[in-house]
């Protein structure tokens, strides 16, 4: 794989992550300081973590000089370490709401990440507001900004899927806002299937 496609590679796995993340904030995080207060703190903590990992990982792609002095290697081993960390807290706070709401409450849940996910910004914000209604905003603004930029840029992402599936990880389910009758990336190996890019 030459630079160009590690650099797009790094985006696509970036861009995806941070809509993720944004919308956890958006209806998870929501969801869960109503119920567990200690939980939806430390999930926004370990949100902010991984947003600014994920702003490292990508600026290191792309040479920013405040990151080369990091390895490609130890951008994305501490990408990894809290993405594995944020689908732990995640799946904790969503068994949590599952006990409160039940399994319909859970399923809703899902939907509503699902429908947020493809329309959250496509770059992380680590130093936005995350919570209440100022990161609501916050949220929706970055959206309008980030989509200019990838308009403007000619950024290609990854879109919606579509394609029915059955065939993967809770992990990747909540990564690409899908339910567990859709299938996130279509093939398995796609350049943004989540265990692909986690393991460059």
């Amino acid at each position: 794989m030459d630079g160009f496609d590690r650099r797009r590679t790094t985006d696509q796995f970036a861009a995806v992550a941070a809509q993720h993340a944004a919308a956890v904030a958006d209806v998870v995080l929501t969801a869960a300081r109503a119920s567990s207060g200690e939980d939806a703190a430390v999930l926004l903590e370990n949100l902010r973590q991984f947003e600014q990992a994920l702003r490292v990982l990508k600026g290191r792609a792309y040479g920013d000089a405040r990151f080369l002095d990091l390895s490609a290697a130890e951008t994305w081993r501490e990408a990894e370490r809290l993405l594995t960390e944020h689908e732990s807290w995640e799946t904790k706070v969503v068994a949590g709401l599952e006990q409160v709401h039940g399994p319909e409450g859970s399923t809703e849940l899902a939907r509503a990440l699902a429908i947020r996910q493809w329309s959250s910004p496509t770059r992380p914000h680590p130093n936005s507001p995350h919570a209440g209604f100022a990161g609501h905003i916050a949220r929706q603004l970055w959206r309008i900004a980030d989509s200019t930029w990838d308009e403007l840029e000619g950024r290609g992402l990854p879109t919606e899927p579509m394609m029915p599936a059955n065939e993967h990880s809770t992990l990747s389910h909540y990564l690409f806002g899908t339910t567990d009758d859709a299938d996130p990336a279509g093939e398995p190996d796609t350049p943004h299937s989540p265990q692909d890019s986690r393991n460059r």
